[in-house]
């Protein structure tokens, strides 16, 4: 049993190719069932299949993807529910306190200009 990272490239594909920004579907087989999964542009997947699927080697082949094979330790610590929602709770954190942090303000230069039209 192999443990994969699977990352779309899409968002980095030259700007006219046709694929770029592309969702992908990838598709393959674990013994008997068949799984699909919808891989979002410059989205990550992590899989664990007993061998490369054939139609991730022709997206690999067309640099849409990048595949990585990874540890068992390391799949079950990416894919554990638990260790994304801590990662998400810090996420929200993190954003709460930008939101507090005061804005900077910006004032106006005066020109000679306004100032004459405004003593007048």
């Amino acid at each position: 049993m192999g443990y994969y990272k699977i990352k779309s490239l899409t968002t980095t594909l030259p700007k006219r190719h046709m694929k770029k920004g592309a969702s992908l579907d990838i598709e393959y087989r674990d013994k008997f069932d068949t799984k699909k999964y919808f891989l979002p542009a410059g989205g990550t997947l992590y899989i664990a299949a007993p061998s490369l699927p054939i139609n991730l080697h022709k997206l690999r082949m067309d640099k849409m993807i990048s595949v990585v094979e990874i540890g068992k330790n390391t799949f079950m610590k990416l894919t554990d529910p638990n260790n994304i929602k801590k990662v998400a709770v810090k996420a929200e954190e993190v954003k709460e306190e930008v939101k507090e942090k005061p804005k900077k303000r910006s004032y106006k230069k005066k020109t000679e200009k306004e100032e004459v039209s405004s003593e007048s």
